[in-house]
């Protein structure tokens, strides 16, 4: 009965020290299991950087190979528009010259055959409509010109960065009203602006680039809503401290978002989701380009059905610029 006794406690106290060799040996485990969870999720995270990063280098880099495009188009562009701006109001001129010289000749006394004869002509050949019609062309020719000098204009913002206005310390809550100021006969009826303003630093850079930026945000925000009721949130804040500390300028609508499939194309000149005639597709392309060159970010985020958010990171300071930027 003793031996029993001693070999039932022997047993037992064998079963609760593996009990407890293996209750140590699972907590190691499920230890190990979270370091190996947690370096599964630091290696995605890692990744997803990685591919963020690869995708903006990429982006950057076909952005400075279009820049270097579109500045050669932009120039090549420049001097026959300005010819044809210039001679557009030379013609005006001669057009009327010609209407007084045709209008005396028809005042000249003439035999009545020869008479005639001259006003017959004058009706074949539309002469009257003629004159009326040019005054019309002219102005098509000249509001024609206006446009494509204004997107030569958006060519060379996009490829170069102009330097005349200066980088400065600027309030970018003065910029953002400003542009609202300007946008609002086309905000007041129905489309409501919610400001979301933090406390921001006076940010570096060049106002009017800036300025540029967000009306073409701004413009684009309301052109997705339309005609129907819809509302635009503008929220600014200050993002981080230290050596070099940034901003965020973030410009949401509810509209009807950008498909998936197109938002890698979004930023690419001459690409534009509006219909033909509404745009030149050049304004994000543009605001893109300003941003680089302010050293900061442009990105969206979109769903269809749930409106579109583009994103400015901006560097409050700016490091020391090379000389040819």
């Amino acid at each position: 009965l003793a031996l029993l006794v001693y070999l039932g406690g022997y047993i037992s106290e064998r079963l609760r020290s593996s009990e407890r060799d293996l209750a140590e040996k699972n907590r190691r485990l499920e230890e190990a299991l979270a370091s190996v969870r947690a370096a599964h999720q630091e290696l995605s995270g890692a990744y997803e950087r990685l591919k963020q990063t690869e995708a903006h280098l990429i982006q950057s880099e076909k952005m400075r190979s279009l820049g270097e495009l579109v500045a050669g188009i932009a120039h090549e562009l420049n001097n026959p528009i300005s010819f044809v701006s210039a001679n557009v109001e030379h013609l005006r001129t001669y057009t009327e010259r010609l209407r007084q010289a045709l209008d005396a000749y028809a005042r000249v006394p003439l035999p009545a055959e020869v008479h005639a004869q001259a006003a017959a002509l004058r009706r074949e050949l539309r002469i009257d409509q003629v004159l009326a019609d040019l005054p019309g062309l002219l102005d098509d020719c000249e509001e024609g010109a206006r446009r494509t000098k204004e997107i030569v204009n958006q060519l060379r913002s996009f490829s170069r960065s102009d330097e005349r206005e200066g980088w400065r310390p600027t309030d970018l809550h003065h910029g953002i009203e400003s542009t609202l100021g300007l946008l609002a006969s086309r905000l007041k009826d129905h489309i409501a602006v919610h400001r979301g303003f933090g406390v921001l630093p006076e940010v570096e850079c060049v106002p009017g680039q800036m300025n540029q930026v967000f009306m073409n945000l701004l413009a684009n925000a309301a052109d997705a809503l339309g005609t129907r009721p819809g509302n635009i949130w503008i929220t600014t804040r200050r993002v981080s401290d230290g050596p070099r500390p940034e901003v965020t300028i973030a410009i949401r609508d509810d509209g009807p978002g950008i498909p998936p499939e197109l938002q890698p194309r979004i930023f690419e000149p001459f690409f534009s989701t509006k219909e033909v005639g509404r745009g030149t597709g050049l304004g994000l392309s543009v605001s893109y380009g300003i941003i680089q060159r302010h050293r900061g970010t442009l990105t969206i985020e979109s769903s269809p059905g749930a409106g579109a958010t583009f994103t400015i990171t901006l560097p409050v300071k700016q490091v020391t610029r090379s000389s040819d930027e």
